[in-house]
């Protein structure tokens, strides 16, 4: 049996909205510009409930201050992840390929036991060339089969 570990993309599969409005000017009598994705969460924490997932990450091109932000106002999404890697406060963003070896250095993962799921057909398509294992967030339900037929959960 083979234990994965599954990196998630933020913006796009677990939380969307208006990232611009998501720093330090944000005051909490405003509503919340950003809102988490149901079936993402719901595929996270599939995963953090399987014993066939060792860890969850979240790397995404996001900044560091909109990372801050999420513990801040959306702590339910940071509280579920074991890390996140925010490449936006980095050089290299996906799909470039140091972005991938960044968060594999980072975290100690070995690439070809890790599942990676993004909402971007060229972040899949960099991930599975850096050895992972991409599966493209669109469908919810495609993504539980796809999760379900590797053994993940």
């Amino acid at each position: 049996m083979t234990n994965f570990t599954v990196l998630f993309d933020i913006n796009g599969v677990l939380a969307r909205g208006n990232w611009s409005l998501a720093d330090d000017s944000y005051h909490p009598t405003q509503p919340i510009p950003i809102e988490l994705i149901p079936a993402g969460i719901e595929i996270l924490k599939a995963c953090n409930n399987s014993s066939s997932v060792l860890k969850t990450f979240g790397p995404t091109n996001c900044t560091q201050q909109h990372i801050t932000f999420l513990h801040r106002h959306v702590p339910e999404l940071t509280f579920e992840l074991n890390g996140i890697i925010a490449a936006g406060s980095l050089a290299w963003k996906k799909p470039n390929y140091k972005a991938f070896l960044f968060a594999s250095h980072a975290y100690k993962l070995d690439p070809h036991t890790c599942i990676f799921i993004d909402d971007s057909p060229i972040n899949i398509e960099a991930a599975n060339n850096f050895g992972m294992i991409g599966i493209l967030f669109d469908e919810s339900v495609k993504v539980m089969a796809q999760l379900v037929e590797l053994g993940a959960i």
